[in-house]
């Protein structure tokens, strides 16, 4: 392998892609990265070129199955019982 000092490659086009995933407990949960920046760094022993990111993954949870939820006590707003 190839390695160069990293070089800042810009992002031109950004299409949000989810992925979904159903869960053995009931739960429906939803992923995607989140891509802050993209740099090059070399190239691979058949020439492909090499990329790091910068980013992370946003979890969003769509479903919850009721046996999952835990009683909490969220304090009234108007002072009521």
């Amino acid at each position: 392998m190839s390695f160069e000092t990293p070089k800042l490659i810009q992002i031109v086009a950004d299409i949000e892609v989810w992925s979904e995933y159903k869960l053995s407990d009931g739960s429906t949960i939803k992923v995607k990265p989140n891509i802050v920046s993209v740099f090059f760094t070399g190239h691979d022993p058949s020439g492909m070129p090499i990329y790091g990111i910068n980013g992370g993954i946003v979890l969003r949870i769509e479903k919850v199955d009721e046996k999952n939820l835990v009683p909490t006590r969220i304090p009234n707003p108007r002072g009521l019982p």
